[in-house]
């Protein structure tokens, strides 16, 4: 059983930590295929989930599928704050999503080839604002309270072809443009 369990109380210099049960995701995914879950910077639990089965991977397992032929249907739920399903229809296979301080949606695909925007928002009713290129290789996507989106990168990102991953840490702002990459001091590239 998948369950959410909100921080309650933590006890100074004993550390302990005692947790209270938030929601059972077994009730909200039933219907669904679970992708992924990321905790915004103000708690808010975000759930990726597809309705039809996900197409993710070559018939092999080995290879990531950046994009299907066909659209699939991503639905996002926010149980924890109670705020209703945002459905979105795409090619992509994404990774992972989140909310912005608008209540637009940014969804992110971890591979891109050449450039692709991998990264897209959306309204709350799910129509496409923007598109951006991340990159390739990317390991995980924050939103910060000023909606400022921190991008971090596994190897295939760090070290591709694609250089918008070198750094291993960016920062983008909504508009999709860079406004911060991690420079490593000397010794430590």
């Amino acid at each position: 059983m998948l369950s959410y369990i909100k921080k309650q109380s933590i006890h100074h210099m004993i550390k302990t930590i005692s947790l209270q049960e938030y929601c059972h995701l077994d009730d909200i995914l039933k219907n669904y295929f679970y992708i992924s879950f990321n905790i915004d910077f103000d708690g808010t639990l975000n759930i990726l989930a597809l309705v039809e089965e996900p197409q993710y991977r070559t018939p092999d397992g080995c290879f990531v599928i950046p994009k299907t032929k066909n659209p699939h249907t991503f639905k996002l739920f926010f149980p924890s704050s109670l705020r209703e399903v945002v459905t979105i229809r795409d090619v992509w296979n994404y990774h992972f999503a989140s909310l912005l301080n608008n209540n637009e949606v940014l969804l992110a695909c971890a591979r891109s080839n050449h450039e692709e925007k991998n990264v897209k928002i959306y309204d709350e009713s799910g129509q496409l604002q923007r598109e951006f290129c991340f990159g390739e290789g990317i390991e995980d996507i924050q939103v910060s309270e000023d909606s400022l989106i921190w991008c971090s990168y596994f190897d295939q990102g760090i070290f591709s072809e694609d250089k918008i991953g070198h750094p291993g840490l960016n920062c983008w702002n909504v508009l999709g443009e860079k406004v911060y990459s991690f420079s490593a001091e000397k010794g430590l590239d």
